[in-house]
C-alpha cells in the first residue's frame, strides 16, 4: 500500500491532534470539524488509506460522546472497512464484526483493538 506525502500525513496529524484537545474539552463539534477537514485532506478513494481507520474512528467517537448514535455508529462502521482495521484481536483469533444494530460494540472493539500508530 502506499505512503501517504508526507506533508499530507504531517497536516493530518495535526488536525486530528487538535481535535482530540476540542473533545477531551467536550468541544465535540469543534472536534469533528479538525477531524472533518483531516478527512478531506485524504487523497481518493479516501477509504482505501490506513488514516482513513483512524480518523473515522475519532469522527465516531466524537458523534458518541456528542449524543448523536447513529451517526457515530456509521462512521465507526466505515471505519471497520478501512486498511488499519483490526482484522483479528491480539490473540490471533477472527475478529467478528459487531452488529451495525449495536453501535456500542462497534465503539468498544475500535477503541479496545485499533492501534493508532500514525505512521
Amino acid at each position: 500500500m502506499p505512503e501517504l506525502d508526507d506533508h499530507i500525513h504531517d497536516q493530518l496529524k495535526a488536525l486530528c491532534v487538535e481535535g482530540d484537545v476540542l473533545a477531551e474539552d467536550a468541544q465535540y463539534a469543534a472536534a469533528l470539524e479538525k477531524y472533518w477537514a483531516a478527512w478531506d485532506l485524504l487523497p481518493e478513494p479516501r477509504t482505501d488509506w490506513e488514516a482513513a481507520t483512524w480518523i473515522l474512528a475519532a469522527i465516531g467517537d466524537a458523534n458518541f460522546q456528542a449524543g448523536d448514535f447513529a451517526t457515530g455508529r456509521d462512521n465507526l462502521s466505515n471505519a471497520m472497512r478501512c486498511p488499519a482495521a483490526p482484522a483479528e484481536n491480539a490473540k490471533g483469533a477472527r475478529v467478528r464484526a459487531p452488529s451495525l444494530r449495536d453501535p456500542t460494540g462497534i465503539r468498544a472493539l475500535l477503541k479496545r483493538q485499533i492501534v493508532f500508530n500514525i505512521k
